[in-house]
């Protein structure tokens, strides 16, 4: 599969990768031509049922608001990946296509080795950086190391403000000048794997300033 430089951050890359797991155009005329009402669906047209028949759009048929204008008792989806209407409008799949793009990962030969069983990657070697005391005037800030391109979200406790983060680091300050007690900032990476550390945030007062 080759994909024009410019056309890689348009709905074409997700078209051309549509092709490899299965889909085809949903105007397909290869397996005869599908009747504008959808009872040949399984033998016809992209062989999916929940995309309506398309006689293939095109600026002659589908206008600048991505509405269809061809008539002719056809109701296509010009918002459909799979069709050959200008990329900008093209955003979705319909859950039937989803089906049998997941039926070909899981059955195509050659995509067998794009499958695992295991979702987790090796967060061993990431570390967080130490934080004892928290105030209210003095922003700190948490660094995480080697996270390399994991994603990365921050949550803390109450008495914790997070001013502001990023995937390897985060800006913090007690909530307020009156916040005391245990506090405590964690990462979420990769939506899965917690690291937390615990610290004070004491009240301002004394800490002098």
């Amino acid at each position: 599969m080759v994909i024009r430089n410019d056309r890689t951050l348009t709905s074409t890359s997700p078209h051309e990768i549509g092709h490899c797991l299965n889909l085809i155009h949903t105007h397909e005329t290869v397996l005869g031509i599908e009747n504008p009402n959808g009872s040949n669906c399984l033998t016809a047209g992209d062989l999916v049922c929940d995309t309506p028949a398309d006689p293939k759009l095109g600026t002659n048929n589908v206008n600048n608001n991505c509405k269809y204008t061809g008539g002719n008792v056809y109701n296509p989806l010009t918002n459909n990946i799979m069709s050959y209407f200008r990329a900008p409008c093209r955003n979705e799949i319909t859950n039937k296509q989803g089906l049998r793009a997941r039926d070909a990962i899981l059955n195509k030969p050659i995509l067998q080795n794009i499958i695992s069983n295991s979702c987790e990657i090796d967060l061993s070697g990431i570390t967080i950086s130490e934080i004892n005391n928290l105030c209210y005037s003095e922003s700190k800030t948490v660094t995480l190391s080697n996270v390399g391109n994991a994603t990365v979200s921050w949550t803390s406790s109450d008495n914790v403000y997070i001013v502001s983060s990023n995937n390897s680091s985060a800006v913090i300050r007690a909530e307020n000048s009156t916040a005391t007690g245990n506090g405590w900032i964690r990462t979420i990476v990769d939506n899965e794997t917690i690291f937390q550390k615990d610290f004070r945030a004491q009240d301002k007062k004394l800490w002098g300033n």
